[in-house]
């Protein structure tokens, strides 16, 4: 299985942490002369922490301030990997060890190319995984009202200056609320809708509102439904696959019957 931690990228302590787990999986004592160096890429999502992270292995384990990498609270500060000969030459890579000698590389966040669920879409913008403005600010205020009130957090409409909860259907409200209280309008007077919500969301992102996940155990079971359902139609010829979309097909019930079967014999890795 794949190791794992939860860490926080500027805490020291999981830094430290992360680095000691990358000795003992990556350099094992016995290979420390046939592998006198080791090199490795970091890869996850837009703006979670690569950078920072290379930067505090780079200053925990050698000492050196500043940053080796650029960083920042908006996704795409890493545009590109240095070369595409980096992993051959340590030269273009960041050493954030000596002893043993390690060196790292980093990388552009990397995305599906298409969101087609818009809740996902959302949750990713509300992190900072995609840029503010992607996503109209009424469409993903109306997800953030929902995420908030789900987690029963009060935190964020008081910091609007509101006494109860916002309705999910009052994303308007919401966002006219956000723009009174604070006093943020377009040059005209008009609201600012797109300013108030990136407002909002960097509140949130700074912890203003607590630590909040938005992502729920329910959510990794439809996840895991929707794989299994993509495998079994994976598994139909062309004409079976049009059946199955087909409401009026004759053999809808069998049809049923074996994605039921299929379903309840298959099993998936979320890790996959």
């Amino acid at each position: 299985g794949l190791q794992c931690a939860a860490i926080n990228a500027k805490c020291r302590k999981d830094v430290s942490n992360v680095l000691d787990t990358v000795k003992k999986i990556f350099l094992p004592d016995n290979d420390r002369v046939l592998k006198p160096r080791t090199k490795m890429i970091i890869v996850g999502a837009p703006n979670v922490g690569k950078s920072t992270l290379i930067n505090n292995f780079r200053s925990m384990a050698l000492g050196i301030a500043g940053k080796a990498v650029p960083v920042g609270k908006i996704p795409g500060i890493t545009k590109t990997t240095v070369s595409k000969y980096a992993l051959y030459d340590p030269g273009q890579m960041i050493k954030v060890n000596q002893h043993p000698l390690v060196y790292m590389l980093d990388s552009p966040g990397i995305l599906v190319p298409n969101i087609t669920n818009m809740n996902i879409a959302c949750k990713l913008l509300i992190v900072g995984c995609v840029k503010e403005g992607m996503i109209e600010p009424v469409i993903a205020a109306k997800q953030f009202i929902k995420l908030m009130n789900e987690a029963r957090n009060e935190k964020y409409f008081k910091f609007i200056g509101l006494n109860a909860p916002v309705s999910e259907d009052e994303e308007h409200k919401f966002l006219r609320q956000i723009c009174n209280h604070h006093k943020i309008f377009k040059s005209g007077g008009d609201y600012d809708f797109q300013r108030a919500f990136e407002f909002v969301l960097r509140r949130f992102r700074d912890g203003h509102f607590g630590r909040i996940s938005l992502d729920e155990p329910h959510d990794l079971g439809c996840l895991k439904k929707e794989l299994q359902m993509k495998r079994f139609m994976k598994s139909l010829t062309r004409r079976e696959r049009k059946e199955v979309k087909d409401s009026r097909s004759s053999n809808e019930m069998e049809i049923q019957e074996r994605v039921q079967n299929f379903l309840g014999r298959e099993s998936i890795n979320l890790d996959d």
